[in-house]
């Protein structure tokens, strides 16, 4: 089994079920795929290193959009009070 999923145009992701190959047993597995002007890139994770992944995610995008808008000056005073 396998699965295919487009975020973007520039970014993909594609999940393959674990199988054997050749009597050979070949785990699960995550592929990113990131297109940039510079080059294409990919990068296949574990199941487990795609759910630790899923779990950090989240966090570095929240600590991002929190930087974005203490930069922007909405909120500065806020942050600088605490």
């Amino acid at each position: 089994m396998s699965t295919h999923t487009g975020y973007s145009d520039g970014v993909t992701l594609d999940y393959d079920a674990p199988r054997y190959d050749n009597g050979a047993a070949i785990g699960a597995y995550v592929r990113l795929k990131v297109a940039s002007g510079l080059g294409s890139y990919s990068l296949s994770l574990s199941i487990d290193e795609a759910r630790v992944l899923a779990e950090q995610l989240p966090v570095l995008v929240m600590a991002h959009d929190a930087a974005e808008h203490i930069a922007k000056g909405c909120g500065a005073a806020e942050f600088k009070a605490a």
